[in-house]
């Protein structure tokens, strides 16, 4: 913000008039730059909506408000994890090959671009008998 008054009526001073809640920023009274007090997760919330108000130092100070929405983007911060810890499934020995024998399923709580899931079978005493569908387990 910028004051063409002279002397303090021409000094502005910025603050957080409102939205941030938990105190997650802070704006630097004399420059602006607003910064991050806190981590922030975009799991939790994805965006912060901030008031700012800056405030000129004159006998009668004017002041002028302007809305910052902080975006956040997410990041491929939490694994994906299974539905259930141990999985158990009965087919009969005599089964052809391809017979259908489970669905495994896991979650990612990321964003869709992060959340995206491979499947594969990496370890066992069925390794090289078994296959898993990549995309639906």
């Amino acid at each position: 913000a910028a004051d063409s008054d002279e002397g303090p009526n021409g000094m502005v001073r910025f603050s957080i008039s409102g939205g941030n809640v938990n105190k997650e920023f802070q704006v630097h009274p004399v420059t602006g730059a607003v910064t991050i007090l806190k981590p922030l997760d975009y799991d939790t919330i994805h965006e912060y909506k901030l008031n700012i108000t800056a405030t000129d130092l004159g006998f009668k100070s004017h002041h002028t408000k302007a809305m910052l929405t902080v975006i956040l983007t997410d990041i491929n911060d939490n694994a994906p994890t299974f539905n259930q810890s141990t999985y158990q499934a009965f087919i009969a020995e005599n089964s052809p090959p391809k017979t259908f024998v489970y669905n495994v399923s896991a979650q990612d709580i990321d964003s869709p671009k992060n959340a995206l899931i491979q499947y594969s079978i990496v370890g066992g005493s069925g390794k090289d008998v078994f296959t898993i569908e990549l995309k639906t387990g």
